[in-house]
């Protein structure tokens, strides 16, 4: 049974080796040659790299690009790993990864080139992310024009005032969601509604976003070291238990609303 099934993971790997070769041969414009389609090493980031352009000229779409870029991204850590743990046996294997590596920098510079001209917030962000000034204030500049109404988006506008307006950031956090559909929730939102609030001290709002979080799978202390930081008294502990059921319920089934949400004088008041 073991070799049957070792006999079969070759065969699927030859097999998927030849289908890039033939796919390569039969498009050109992907330039297979020009990411060292025969070297041993790297190959998984490569062809999946392949595939993706290939998925590219089949179905464009703007957003690919920026996976594009990832995936190159990918195969440099790749090669470049390669280089410091094996020597290469030849000059010419050095000089081909080499040539690879260079090829896959300036693909990046290209699709950078052409990401700066394509009006969409997500690429807005993607270029912010990667230095580029002129797009972070594009992509701020629709902040009031509903461009940036999807959960993502608000948690990426979210990442920029974190550090400047707490206040104005809880706000796109809970907006963010309000937009959010049954059974999508970012963790990410959660994450940081409940780092916010630790950070201005607002304890209880969050504790119970650290409860919430729990049942999404985030990372949380167990009850014991929870109630030890957090030494609520009974009845405030049990109101907050509740409100996070509550809301964990209402963000399941896509209906989440900020008038969940605990005032804070109620909340001192407990």
């Amino acid at each position: 049974m073991l070799l049957a099934m070792l006999a079969f993971t070759l065969s699927g790997c030859f097999e998927s080796r030849l289908n890039t070769e033939g796919l390569c041969n039969s498009n050109p414009s992907l330039e297979c040659e020009q990411l060292n389609i025969n070297d041993g090493k790297c190959r998984v980031q490569r062809t999946d790299l392949i595939w993706h352009r290939y998925d590219m000229l089949k179905k464009p779409d703007d957003l690919k690009l920026i996976t594009e870029y990832e995936m190159l991204a990918d195969y440099q850590r790749c090669l470049t790993l390669a280089a410091q743990i094996r020597a290469l046996k030849t000059t010419a294997q050095s000089q081909n990864r080499f040539n690879a590596l260079q090829y896959s920098y300036n693909e990046q510079k290209r699709l950078t080139t052409v990401m700066q001209e394509i009006d969409d917030p997500y690429i807005y962000y993607f270029l912010w992310t990667h230095g580029d000034d002129h797009a972070k204030r594009k992509f701020l500049q629709l902040e009031p024009t509903g461009q940036l109404n999807t959960p993502t988006l608000q948690y990426y506008l979210a990442t920029y005032y974190s550090n400047r307006d707490p206040e104005h950031t809880l706000a796109i956090l809970n907006k963010a969601l309000d937009l959010t559909g049954k059974d999508k929730v970012d963790n990410r939102i959660i994450q940081s509604l409940a780092s916010i609030h630790q950070t201005a001290g607002n304890i209880e709002m969050a504790y119970m976003w650290a409860i919430v979080g729990r049942s999404f799978k985030l990372p949380v202390s167990d009850d014991r070291t929870l109630a030890v930081y957090y030494s609520f008294n009974e009845q405030k502990k049990a109101f907050l238990d509740q409100k996070a059921a509550e809301i964990v319920t209402h963000l399941q089934k896509g209906t989440y609303n900020t008038a969940l949400l605990p005032s804070q004088s109620y909340l001192q008041s407990l």
